[in-house]
């Protein structure tokens, strides 16, 4: 598309159409990789040529997706403005510590891979 608009500006993305795909094989790096016993093993590293024709259609399509702008964030305040959060209770603290309770017996007895 970028080429197309390159040629012709007048040019409507949305009245392009992918018209054929070919891909074609291109140049082949030849490496080689040391094996054992002094010997080599060839390594191809193959590239490839790829084409695609497009076509212009006389009646754009209409649009299929809606881009929606970035949602900005908000700033946070500079070093000297830091907003502190509120401490939690005491109360909530031991009631967080009571919540979490060690496996028992039977849950570390099966937690093993091997008796």
């Amino acid at each position: 598309i970028a080429n197309a608009r390159q040629t012709n500006p007048q040019l409507q993305p949305a009245a392009l159409v992918v018209r054929g795909i070919r891909v074609d094989q291109g140049p082949v790096l030849k490496r080689s990789l040391p094996r054992a016993m002094g010997r080599a093993t060839p390594i191809l590293k193959r590239q490839s040529h790829v084409m695609i024709t497009l076509s212009l259609l006389e009646v754009p399509a209409k649009e299929r997706f809606v881009i929606a702008p970035p949602v900005k964030k908000e700033k946070k305040p500079a070093k000297g403005g830091t907003v502190k959060k509120p401490k939690a209770p005491p109360e909530a603290k031991e009631e967080q510590k009571k919540s979490i309770e060690k496996p028992g017996f039977f849950k570390r007895v099966f937690r093993r891979k091997a008796i």
